[in-house]
């Protein structure tokens, strides 16, 4: 689909104020070990007094594959000023900034930075614009330029049903990349080699993750029951898609990434259910399909994501995780296999805690001693939090008369008030469900603490939710991966793993 012409007019003007930004800039160099302090600050105009606050992310993300927050620092405005000074970097990373309570749109989100970069902000409340300038600031600028781009082509482009018009919607994709990658290339000069090759591959990672989810979440056309659509996916995507191979971009850059790995596991997640749905000899799992992978840092990148993605919808079993270990040789993937094994792995004892109960008594993991404990990990509002606590009734049905099975609700709501609603059988929650299963459901609550609680920070590595964990009588790990009792046969599953516990 062309671009209107009004759009190609302001398309110029901005081509003419890049390059003119480009030349007031001084070219980013990289810096030397000694100058590896890594500093955001600046200006807050038209507001009151408030705590500004960066957040930087993991390198991989929740069980939805997002990033997800890792840390975070603050500091007040001073005067409208501030300047936060960021934990050592050792390697590329993404930040945001907000400002004020929790719930302030973010004055950038999950923006790539380097070590030793020194991002001056100068943000106005009143009319929501903001200037950057300082060491790595270019590549701040060129990342909003490009957020605006993208909704700018969005309305030139015809709107269309994709799942209508899949090979139109395909090509508005491409016409989005082709634009993003041009207008990095006329920074090219005013960057360093490693800012502009990984801000190329996170930008071609955001968009072809589009393009491989938009195929494998509409089964390549077979949820829509239209034996057409299906064969017309099915061409588009073998012609264009299929066991492609990666971007010739220097692998280097492309670890930098984080977005980048992320990108290539919703591909292979892609070609893995292509082959199902065409009946192509494939490997018994993904894990199996992404072990067939060239062997190399790349790789091991790619299988750790889908390892952690596993972990966060409680997928992760202690074969494949044992069997990874032996796969993965890079070191701090390894670590990182390793540090979840000896997290999560069977046989683990689960750290010591105490929570309150809706009255303010507290539990520890001391009183469930002698018992098997079916823990859910939730939060008010989470759609699948609320399947398995309507799937689990029928569970604990079964168990119902035996006093070794105890299932333990664990809300990580900051505001009390929301938990106790959530929790009364005579009150209702979005989507107008109960979040209740039984009475002998025992109801426990971090205290305010939410995610920052450090058990929660522990034993939900990845932020995803509901998050399950299935515990021995002698307080050890039995299964981190206990089935959802809201999939196809999940009941039936949850009550044989419960069992087979209380033999143990």
């Amino acid at each position: 689909m062309k671009i209107k012409q009004q759009f190609i007019v302001i398309c110029l003007i901005m081509l003419g104020a890049l390059s003119g930004y480009a030349q007031r800039q001084t070219p980013i160099t990289n810096t030397s070990h000694a100058e590896k302090t890594t500093i955001i600050e600046g200006e807050f105009l038209n507001a009151g007094d408030t705590l500004m606050v960066v957040e930087l992310t993991r390198e991989f993300g929740s069980g939805n594959s997002g990033l997800t927050v890792d840390t975070s620092v603050s500091a007040p405005t001073s005067g409208k000023r501030f300047k936060i000074v960021l934990p050592t970097l050792l390697r590329s990373t993404y930040v945001t900034l907000t400002s004020g309570a929790a719930g302030n749109p973010a004055i950038f989100l999950q923006y790539y930075i380097e070590p030793g970069d020194s991002i001056h902000v100068v943000y106005d409340a009143l009319t929501k614009k903001v200037n950057y300038s300082g060491r790595g600031s270019l590549k701040f600028w060129w990342h909003d330029r490009m957020n605006a781009d993208e909704r700018r082509i969005s309305d030139s482009q015809e709107q269309v049903n994709s799942y209508e018009h899949p090979e139109q919607h395909l090509a508005d994709l491409d016409e989005k990349l082709a634009y993003h990658l041009h207008q990095l290339d006329l920074i090219k000069d005013r960057l360093s080699t490693k800012e502009y090759f990984v801000s190329k591959a996170d930008v071609i990672a955001a968009n072809r993750k589009l393009v491989y989810d938009f195929f494998r979440f509409s089964d390549f056309g077979r949820s829509s029951g239209n034996p057409e659509l299906e064969t017309q996916m099915d061409q588009l995507y073998k012609d264009g898609y299929y066991q492609r191979p990666k971007d010739t971009i220097d692998e280097d850059f492309l670890r930098s990434s984080a977005y980048y790995a992320l990108y290539l596991l919703s591909r292979e997640e892609a070609d893995f259910a292509y082959q199902k749905f065409n009946s192509i000899p494939q490997a018994p799992s993904l894990y199996e399909h992404l072990k067939k992978g060239t062997p190399g840092y790349l790789r091991d990148k790619v299988i750790t994501a889908h390892l952690v993605k596993e972990l966060g919808f409680s997928l992760l079993s202690d074969s494949v995780l044992s069997d990874a270990i032996l796969t993965v040789k890079t070191p701090v993937y390894n670590r990182l296999l390793v540090h979840i094994q000896d997290q999560f792995g069977k046989g683990n004892t689960i750290s010591t805690f105490n929570f309150p109960d809706k009255d303010g008594r507290l539990f520890s993991m001391a009183k469930f001693r002698g018992k098997v404990v079916f823990m859910d990990m939730w939060f008010t509002g989470c759609s699948g939090c609320i399947q398995v606590a309507k799937a689990l009734p029928g569970v604990e049905e079964a168990f119902k008369n035996n006093p070794d099975v105890l299932f333990v609700s664990l809300s990580i709501d900051k505001d009390k008030k929301v938990w106790m609603n959530s929790i009364d059988p005579a009150q209702t929650i979005k989507g107008g469900y109960t979040h209740y299963t039984t009475p002998s459901t025992l109801y426990l609550y971090t205290a305010g603490t939410g995610t920052n609680n450090q058990f929660i920070k522990k034993y939900n590595l990845t932020s995803s939710y509901p998050h399950l964990l299935l515990i021995g009588k002698d307080g050890r790990i039995i299964r981190m991966d206990p089935t959802r009792p809201d999939t196809e046969g999940g009941q039936g599953k949850l009550i044989a793993e419960i069992k087979e516990a209380l033999t143990q």
